[in-house]
């Protein structure tokens, strides 16, 4: 019951992330810093609507971020404070994509977009979700993209990557996308 009951909080905290960016729109010019806190949380809320194979072999959950990226500190905060699936949360940080492994989420910032196409195809069999915020890179094979748009920060999911990588993701999730890739 108890763990029936945090997974209802779990939603409706997601969902209320999520809708807040509706209600109140972020300025990318102005707040940089709230701009990656909140992407960092969607990072972390897309764990919570994913089924991950392989998991229970982990000690911990890994989330790797390749090159630089403000998103690194928000992270760190995170990974401090909570957990996915009962394991403690480790931010991994790579220079390259040979570099990548035992990772379970890669995000790829924008300054990676040259290398875009290098990297998904290194990642591409390994079963890793690959998140980025470069625009049109769900055609490049990453699963989920985040990106702003009209002021408010958004996602889009290329399913079809997902699942031939191996990830269901949950219903929720593909709700909320503004743009599925079938």
């Amino acid at each position: 019951m108890q763990k029936q009951y945090m997974t209802i909080i779990n939603r409706v905290v997601f969902y209320m992330v999520i809708f807040s960016g509706i209600v109140t729109p972020v300025m990318a010019q102005h707040n940089t810093a709230s701009v990656q806190n909140i992407k960092a949380v969607f990072l972390y809320n897309f764990t919570k609507y994913m089924k991950w194979s392989g998991l229970e072999q982990s000690s911990t959950f890994n989330i790797a971020v390749i090159g630089e990226s403000p998103i690194l500190d928000p992270l760190e905060q995170i990974s401090l404070k909570r957990r996915v699936n009962q394991k403690a949360i480790q931010i991994k940080h790579f220079e390259n994509a040979d570099q990548i492994n035992d990772s379970h989420i890669l995000f790829i910032p924008e300054s990676k977009k040259t290398e875009l196409n290098t990297i998904t195809d290194k990642i591409r069999k390994k079963n890793i979700l690959i998140v980025s915020e470069i625009d049109g890179s769900l055609e490049s094979g990453v699963m989920i993209n985040i990106l702003i748009s009209q002021e408010t920060v958004k996602f889009e999911i290329n399913v079809r990557a997902m699942k031939k990588a191996g990830f269901q993701p949950g219903s929720e999730l593909l709700k909320l996308a503004v743009r599925l890739i079938e």
